[in-house]
């Protein structure tokens, strides 16, 4: 009886205050993981963000954990450049884009589905994604890849939280 008692003193003063330090780091570093971009008042790229004041983003995605239809935030002009843009992700490295003769975006031959068509536009050729690029499309166009071309991965910010 002596020693279940001993054993339950220990299991009591060290490992479940250890369990509960291991589980307190993990929901810090959690919490951590994401970050948070005001949405201007007057944003009018994405429809979708109307209305909202911030979008909670996971920093920590890369270009190898980005799909087709992410929502992501990245920056406009150089690095050290703090201007914020949103849009969804249409084409990665590789993907052949292209705009059809009614505006539609075309990635690999296919409509993407975000995003709005090009209002007055003409066809225009296909090009191919480069390494380290994304085509980013939204719904005006005035902060995109149609207007931008492919954006470099490094001045990605972040996915929009899932």
């Amino acid at each position: 009886m002596e020693a279940i008692l001993r054993i339950f003193f220990i299991v009591k003063s060290y490992i479940v205050p250890a369990a509960m330090l291991v589980v307190l780091y993990i929901a810090i570093n959690y919490a951590r993981s994401f970050s948070q971009v005001t949405v201007p008042s007057n944003y009018r790229e994405i429809q979708a963000l109307s209305g909202r004041d911030a979008v909670r983003l996971n920093p920590q995605i890369g270009l190898p954990q980005l799909r087709s239809g992410d929502l992501i935030s990245f920056r406009l002009g150089g690095d050290g450049d703090r201007q914020e843009a949103f849009g969804y992700v249409a084409g990665l490295p590789g993907d052949q884009v292209a705009i059809d003769d009614e505006g539609r975006l075309l990635v690999n031959d296919t409509v993407f589905a975000m995003g709005s068509p090009v209002h007055h536009a003409s066809a225009r050729p296909a090009i191919i994604i480069p390494a380290e690029h994304i085509y980013v499309w939204t719904d005006m166009h005035q902060q995109d890849s149609l207007r931008l071309g492919p954006i470099p991965a490094q001045m990605l910010i972040g996915r929009e939280r899932r």
